[in-house]
């Protein structure tokens, strides 16, 4: 009389269909973790470049915030108006801002002629720490905003019109400032972007 208990292992066969199958929920478990990885590295890539987006932004509303009618000569000599811009220009708006921050209470004006414009599909912050004699300084250069497509502006008058390059024609002050400006962009990423900006305070 034979006792104990009768023990079986796996056949090769068994084995085989474990092994594929293990493969085969690694294999779809691999590509889904690639692309949950793939996805968090684009939102953070739009989070990082909206970011990005909000501060030019904001910084833009603050330059003209504060700017004012302060014209400039350029390296000739030549008075520039107080703000000029548009298509005729070369330039989407190019004015003179104040209260350019001081901490360190060096012996400067705290006035600052900028430029924005456009380089290809930049759009670029120009500065330079004198008012007069800008054009023969080399000016600081931030880019703004890359691969822009198009890029319109536009310029409110006192009487509530608006016209693309300022001054206007007709103006009859040469270095008064526009009310406000109306800045689209189409970008590729965030599509048509359009801001309405107060100009001065």
């Amino acid at each position: 009389m034979t006792g104990g208990r009768h023990m079986q292992g796996f056949t090769l066969l068994e084995l085989l269909v474990s092994v594929a199958i293990f493969a085969i929920m690694a294999g779809i478990i691999q590509v889904g973790l690639v692309a949950i990885l793939d996805t968090r590295a684009e939102v953070d890539a739009m989070s990082e470049d909206l970011m990005l987006l909000q501060r030019d932004m904001l910084m833009l509303e603050r330059d003209l915030a504060h700017a004012v009618a302060r014209p400039s000569r350029d390296s000739l000599g030549d008075t520039q108006p107080a703000w000029f811009g548009g298509p005729g220009t070369g330039t989407l708006f190019t004015f003179t801002r104040s209260g350019w921050p001081n901490p360190a209470a060096t012996p400067r004006s705290e006035l600052l002629r900028l430029s924005y414009v456009l380089d290809g599909d930049r759009l670029l912050r120009l500065s330079w720490v004198h008012v007069d004699g800008a054009q023969a300084d080399t000016a600081s250069t931030a880019v703004m905003l890359e691969g822009t497509r198009e890029t319109d502006v536009r310029f409110l008058t006192t009487d509530g019109q608006w016209v693309s390059d300022w001054p206007p024609a007709d103006a009859v002050d040469p270095n008064a400032l526009p009310r406000a400006v109306q800045l689209n962009i189409d970008h590729p990423r965030w599509g048509p972007i359009q801001r309405l900006l107060q100009v001065g305070t």
